[in-house]
């Protein structure tokens, strides 16, 4: 019965993102030319944009269905997301024929689908590869190549779009070959001078998930510390080159700030990773992950830490459209968007595995995931009172969602419960 709720939830989600307002009516100009526009293809950066928002958001649906059913081989695990999501999709763009806001495309029906089947595959691997690894030994109970993984698409997706974003540059043009010629004619070196501390502290936690997946998989610490370094450094400033095809301007500070960043967590962790390992042992020690983790979260969500005064902003932070999940989202066709989605999924995603491992308690209102579902809402409601931030129940749902689907890929790849943390 939870399982059939938990998806009937999910595609009253999907009905409120493609059909909303739900303000029904004959198209003026004719079924026929609405069938015929739904075969033109028109590429445009808005079109990119939407196609990867519907990919994202059936993504979840896949993953959703994978989390809720019996693990299987990957083949087996697409099937019933691909049939549901196809035919979920072609209802979908039938009913925008009879919305004068929206435009019926088959172009959406292919990435619907395309995405219901990678969030399947996804979770399948996710899943296989937790089982692989769970005799391996770990520092948390579970293996730090999905903490780093996650924090990885996180950090990624706040490289290239990140939070305090420079103007898009006019280049006079769409095509990516002239905005990077505009973007490196313009490229301010005097950038190296000028690096963000809260870049640097952002990107720490990285260099320490990055080192403590390869001692775990038996590479000595400081071979492990280079090694993460020098892909750092190639990442690091390959991702700020490729904001010259978005328009943007290429911040070689930010660059060297990631860097440093990774470098400094590679090092601490080579440092006192093996201290750590003997002195923290049994509750204690996932314990303080999980606060640490929750502190990190934290100072992702409340960046930059300047208090909104102006009690107008405030009120218009928790706006009806803010309130309510996508509504925001679907008049948006930029890719600060998309990465709106991603970082707050890839950040929860390992809060929920932990707590499938690590629960507060047994039973309760700190059981289950549901500690990550408390951390989701203040966090959040704290981001309508920070300058530059708001909040968005949009944002609720993909954190809430994300840590479901870690606490059941945990479960489904046989991790169980070691204990609660702070009860026996």
């Amino acid at each position: 019965m939870g399982v059939l709720t938990t998806r009937f939830a999910y595609v009253g989600l999907l009905a409120a993102a493609t059909l909303a307002p739900f303000h029904f009516s004959f198209p003026s100009a004719g079924l026929g030319q609405g069938i015929a526009n739904a075969f033109a293809f028109r590429y445009s950066a808005a079109t990119a944009v939407d196609a990867i928002q519907n990919l994202l958001l059936f993504a979840g649906w896949g993953a959703l269905w994978a989390t809720t059913s019996r693990p299987t081989p990957l083949p087996a695990a697409v099937r019933g997301p691909a049939l549901t999501g196809a035919t979920m999709s072609v209802v979908a763009e039938v009913l925008q024929l009879f919305l004068a806001d929206r435009r019926a495309s088959v172009l959406d029906v292919l990435t619907n689908t395309a995405g219901a089947m990678l969030g399947a595959a996804v979770i399948a691997f996710a899943v296989q590869t937790a089982q692989a690894a769970r005799q391996r030994k770990s520092y948390v109970g579970l293996p730090a190549l999905g903490f780093a993984i996650a924090y990885l698409g996180a950090a990624v997706a706040e490289a290239l779009l990140p939070l305090q974003s420079a103007a898009v540059i006019a280049s006079g043009g769409s095509l990516q070959l002239h905005r990077m010629r505009t973007t490196a004619s313009r490229l301010d070196w005097n950038s190296l001078w000028h690096i963000p501390p809260a870049d640097v502290l952002l990107f720490i936690p990285l260099g320490v998930f990055g080192v403590m997946t390869l001692v775990e998989l038996g590479e000595g610490h400081w071979s492990a510390v280079r090694r993460v370094c020098a892909w750092s450094v190639f990442g690091c400033f390959a991702i700020e080159v490729a904001h010259g095809p978005l328009g943007q301007p290429v911040q070689l500070g930010a660059a060297v700030a990631h860097v440093l960043g990774i470098g400094l967590g590679a090092a601490a962790c080579a440092q006192w990773l093996p201290s750590f390992s003997r002195l923290v042992r049994g509750r204690g020690r996932p314990a303080l992950v999980l606060l640490a983790y929750a502190l990190l979260i934290a100072f992702w969500a409340w960046r930059p830490f300047v208090l909104e005064t102006d009690p107008t902003t405030i009120h218009q932070q928790f706006a009806l459209e803010r309130l309510l999940p996508l509504q925001g989202l679907a008049r948006r066709s930029d890719l600060a968007s998309v990465a709106e989605i991603v970082k707050p999924f890839f950040l929860f995603f390992p809060l929920g595995a932990l707590l499938a491992v690590w629960p507060l308690r047994r039973r309760g209102w700190l059981g289950f995931c549901l500690p990550a579902f408390y951390l989701a809402a203040i966090t959040e409601v704290v981001q309508g009172f920070v300058a530059g931030r708001f909040f968005d129940g949009t944002d609720l749902v993909i954190q809430g969602a994300a840590a479901a689907i870690g606490w059941a890929v945990a479960r489904q790849a046989g991790y169980e419960p070691h204990g609660a943390v702070l009860s026996s």
